[in-house]
C-alpha cells in the first residue's frame, strides 16, 4: 500500500455514519521513523467546519453563471476536481479534457450543424464616455457562439446636441485613453433636446469570425449609424494579454 492509499483512507471513513478513528501505525513500515497517530473526528464537525466552504463555493459558481449568463437548467454536467478519492478527475486531467472538447469543436468543418466555432474575447470591448472613462459592452473571456449582441443606452450631455462621437477601445484600464482604439464612430443628427433626454442605444455585435460591428441608434427617430471593425482582435500574444489585465487591476 502505497503513502497516499494510507493518506486517503480516512476520507472514506469521514463519509461513513458517525465516527472516525484511523490508525497511521502503518505508515511506520514506509520509512517513517516513529509514526503513531490516533485521532477521532466525528461527522457533524467535519460537516459544519466544510459547510462554510461549501456556501463561499456556491456563491462563486452562482456567480459565474451570472456573469456567463447562463441558467442552472442549461448546465448539463459538471466535472469535479480535487485530491479527495470520491472525486475520480484531477485538476490536470479537467484541463486536458476541456481542451480536447475545445479543439475538436474548432476542428470540425464549419458547415457542420451541430457545433459551431467558439471565439473568446481576450481584453474588454467598450467605449469612451464622461470623464474619459471607458465603459464595457463586452467583458474580457467573453464566449461568442456564432454571434453576441449586446447593447447598452447612453444619453447627450449637454442640451440641443445634435453629434455624438463614439470612440470604441479594446483593454481593461478604467481611462480609455489608456486602451487600444479601434474605431470612431461619429453619430450625427440626433434630434434636439434637453440633455438626458435622448436614448441613444449602442450595440455591440461580435460574430464568429471576430469582426465587430457598432450601431448607435437613436430610439425615438430611429436614426442609426453604424461602424464595422475588421482588425484582428486577438492580436497580442498570451504574455501582452496577462500583462494589460495586470495593468488594468493596479490603475
Amino acid at each position: 500500500m502505497s503513502r497516499r492509499d494510507n493518506m486517503d483512507s480516512p476520507t472514506v471513513y469521514i463519509n461513513e455514519p458517525t465516527a472516525l478513528v484511523p490508525d497511521f501505525r502503518a505508515l511506520n513500515r514506509l520509512s517513517f521513523s516513529v509514526l503513531a497517530i490516533s485521532c477521532q473526528s466525528i461527522k457533524l464537525i467535519v460537516s459544519g467546519v466544510a459547510l462554510k466552504l461549501f456556501e463561499k463555493t456556491l456563491k462563486l459558481v452562482e456567480q459565474v453563471l451570472e456573469e456567463a449568463k447562463v441558467k442552472k437548467s442549461q448546465v448539463d454536467a459538471i466535472i469535479p476536481t480535487g485530491s479527495p478519492v470520491h472525486i475520480g478527475v484531477s485538476p490536470d486531467e479537467a484541463v486536458v479534457r476541456g481542451a480536447a472538447i475545445q479543439a475538436q469543436v474548432l476542428s470540425l468543418p464549419s458547415s457542420d450543424e451541430e457545433v459551431c466555432d467558439v471565439v473568446v474575447t481576450a481584453l474588454g470591448l467598450g467605449i469612451e464616455t464622461s470623464e474619459g472613462i471607458c465603459t464595457q459592452l463586452i467583458r474580457r473571456h467573453s464566449i461568442i457562439l456564432k454571434a453576441r449582441i449586446v447593447s447598452r443606452v447612453f444619453s447627450t450631455l449637454t442640451d440641443n446636441q445634435s453629434k455624438v462621437v463614439l470612440r470604441i477601445f479594446q483593454g481593461e484600464r478604467l481611462l480609455a485613453g489608456k486602451n487600444r482604439l479601434l474605431g470612431i464612430l461619429e453619430f450625427i443628427k440626433i434630434p434636439l433636446a434637453p440633455r438626458g433626454v435622448p436614448h441613444i442605444d449602442v450595440v455591440f455585435e461580435i460574430v464568429g469570425n471576430a469582426v465587430l460591428t457598432v450601431v448607435a441608434r437613436e430610439k425615438e427617430s430611429g436614426t442609426e449609424a453604424r461602424l464595422v471593425i475588421a482588425e484582428n482582435l486577438d492580436r497580442y500574444s498570451g504574455d501582452q494579454i496577462d500583462r494589460i489585465i495586470t495593468n488594468g487591476k493596479h490603475h
